[in-house]
């Protein structure tokens, strides 16, 4: 066949993303007469509809009118006229039932039936809907909080786990906020199930956290420093005195007065040196001694509480690691699978899913077996993909485009600029860094939009081509990254 480039197709709205893919397929059909060797993957049910129905319409089209058929053989620079095309219609009739041309998660629910045993779960899987997937939730849940009789090892551990988890917090509804942390967190947990990824500060901070002190704060000592260095006519008013008590008492009581909150105001400029600060209803001129030792007494509370969050975190990790195990052996053993499980359980460097557990050469295995059954890749809407989700492809995408043979492909279509499934982790930033990591990705932008008027079109560069206002509206680095993927629209 001839060498199909692999290509990233950089759409705006309007411009005709899935035209481009239709084309795409025609052209991969006639160069292969295989349509089962081509795998195109979107994110929802109506958009894969869609796909379909307009590859079999151009085709129909092109295969009753030789004049359409032509005009479409110029466009995809194939030599094809409309007995061609309808020999292409009626191959991909035959084989409809062997198309791919499915959602993402309709695909791996796909892979993990296919290899459900070496997932280590039942010969049927059923796919949890949206009024059973809280019901399992909850059972799992009470499984673990309303145990009976004695005591058990893995209770205690979910006990401390809890109380490590919201200490500090005034509610105390066991159930209402273990269901509140696997509502919000539990997918985070999947797509990131190492420890070593929660409440970590070496995690966060590499370089070291700028506010860990070298030794735990002596809380007497500060106040002590910061009284010391106060000249005496400050050291006497009332709000001062009170901001020593609760510095000492901070750990216990964590009281703040007016003064210490205005001491956290001025932050900044007490890490800068001398500066001033109103006591009372004076103004006083704080030294640099005065000012070094209330910026270290300022370090000890941010850390306290920066200790506390890294705590909490470890701790609600506890809980979700014991969910996850009571989860993984209540339902999604039996069978029972959530969306959230599928790019859990096929994540090729997850050390908690179960794949890794039973053979940890069975991904290996499963990557080979699919690498074999598809030699054409056509993304949709590629800007909503997960970096969880890429990393389940990557390895067999990795393949298709280290592939010299001309006959494999890789094909990619989004609009960084519409990223609307952050809900879902979507990283719109992994569109650029694949173009950037293989440099014979052909890139092809489309600006001109077949569904707005000129004016609205006029006012959208107007607004959207100003990076200053971005900046300034939400931040540098949003405004860098818009610059990278922004393009004037034409009509």
């Amino acid at each position: 066949m001839n060498t199909i480039r692999h290509t990233a197709i950089s759409a705006s709205a309007g411009s005709g993303k899935t035209y481009q893919l239709t084309n795409r397929f025609i052209q991969l059909l006639h160069y292969t007469e295989m349509p089962e060797r081509i795998i195109a993957l979107t994110f929802t049910r109506t958009a894969s509809g869609e796909f379909f129905q307009k590859i079999i319409e151009k085709l129909a089209d092109a295969a009753a009118d030789p004049a359409i058929a032509n005009s479409l053989s110029k466009e995809l620079k194939i030599d094809a006229d409309a007995s061609r095309y309808h020999d292409l219609l009626e191959i991909l009739i035959k084989r409809m039932h062997q198309l791919n041309l499915q959602t993402l998660d309709s695909f791996f629910f796909r892979i993990v039936s296919s290899f459900a045993l070496e997932l280590g779960l039942s010969g049927s899987l059923n796919l949890l809907d949206e009024s059973s997937e809280p019901r399992m939730r909850n059972q799992v849940r009470d499984q673990i909080v309303h145990q009976q009789g004695e005591l058990s090892e893995e209770f205690n551990e979910f006990w401390q786990a809890f109380k490590q988890a919201t200490y500090g917090k005034e509610e105390r509804s066991v159930e209402r906020i273990v269901s509140d942390y696997i509502e919000r967190l539990y997918h985070l947990y999947l797509e990131a199930p190492a420890a070593g990824l929660w409440g970590q500060a070496s995690r966060i901070w590499p370089a070291g956290c700028p506010w860990k002190p070298s030794s735990e704060p002596d809380w007497e000592a500060l106040a002590s420093q910061i009284e010391a260095s106060a000249e005496a006519d400050l050291a006497k008013q009332r709000a001062f005195q009170t901001l020593l008590s609760d510095l000492r008492n901070y750990p216990a009581q964590e009281k703040m007065n007016t003064l210490l909150k205005r001491v956290f105001e001025q932050a900044r400029s007490l890490f800068a040196g001398p500066c001033r600060l109103k006591v009372g209803k004076k103004e006083f001129d704080l030294g640099g001694e005065l000012c070094q030792a209330l910026a270290s007494g300022l370090r000890a509370i941010f850390w306290h509480h920066l200790q506390r969050s890294l705590q909490n975190t470890q701790g609600v990790y506890r809980i979700l690691q014991a969910y996850d195990e009571n989860y993984d052996r209540i339902v999604r053993r039996a069978g029972k699978i959530a969306f959230a499980d599928l790019t859990h359980l096929l994540a090729p460097t997850n050390e908690a899913s179960p794949v890794a557990r039973i053979d940890p050469f069975a991904r290996e295995l499963m990557d080979f077996r699919l690498d074999g059954k598809f030699d054409h890749w056509l993304f949709d809407e590629f800007q909503d993909t997960s970096r969880a989700q890429w990393n389940v492809v990557s390895n067999l995408i990795d393949e298709v485009l280290q592939d010299n043979s001309g006959e494999r492909s890789f094909f990619y279509v989004g609009d960084t600029k519409q990223c609307l499934y952050l809900w879902r982790n979507s990283d719109d930033r992994l569109f650029h860094e694949i173009k950037a990591g293989y440099d014979h990705i052909e890139s092809n932008p489309l600006s001109t939009s077949w569904r707005s008027a000129p004016a609205i079109l006029d006012a959208v560069n107007t607004v959207f081509s100003d990076p200053i206002l971005i900046a300034e509206c939400f931040s540098k680095d949003a405004a860098k990254r818009w610059a990278r993927a922004w393009q004037s629209h034409q009509a």
